[in-house]
């Protein structure tokens, strides 16, 4: 595949000027449409070994924000289990452990435009406040949903709540804030 003619000629003998043999059995739809748009086509295969992956990346996280002292409650078993050793937990039949959700976690995204590639992790309290979810989009794109303890019997605290978005640009490290977190006058 070439823009013209003599590039594709081009590629084709440089490509037996290296030895390798090249037999075309097909051509490419142009890429590039009359207006300027690319036409892309993505596809992913996503299996439990990701999920479990995502589902790590959100524990780690919860550890680094909370402690040494939070990360080994007995809450978080059953987390632990599923990360380790792809052991589903009990309340997984209620609910998946980690969900794709196409909204953003930046409340300024859509679905169509991001202002960001980095990476995006939070932890907080779930909606029913009774237990602890996480979020994680790699590249800002896909936001996974994770359940990492649907019914923490621990003291509850209001400021369990943390956010960090991870330039991968400029490879720096800054904290996402949420109007629910912000002091109120």
């Amino acid at each position: 595949m070439g823009p013209t003619t003599t590039d594709h000629e081009r590629v084709l003998e440089t490509l037996k000027s290296a030895g390798i043999k090249f037999h075309q059995e097909g051509s490419l739809m142009k890429p590039i449409t009359d207006d300027g748009k690319v036409l892309v086509e993505i596809s992913a295969a996503v299996d439990q070994t990701i999920f479990r992956a995502i589902a790590e990346i959100a524990f780690n996280y919860m550890a680094h924000q909370h402690g040494s002292d939070f990360a080994p409650l007995a809450d978080f078993d059953d987390i632990r289990n599923y990360i380790r050793y792809g052991t589903a937990p009990r309340w997984a039949e209620r609910m998946p452990v980690v969900v794709p959700f196409p909204n953003p976690i930046l409340f300024d995204d859509t679905r169509q435009s991001r202002q960001t590639n980095g990476h995006l992790v939070t932890f907080d309290w779930n909606a029913g406040q009774m237990g602890f979810m996480g979020q994680v989009s790699l590249f800002n794109t896909i936001t996974h949903r994770i359940a990492i303890c649907p019914s923490y019997k621990g003291i509850w605290h209001p400021d369990m709540g943390r956010g960090h978005h991870f330039d991968i640009e400029d490879k720096t490290i800054d904290p996402l804030f949420s109007s629910s977190l912000l002091a109120h006058p």
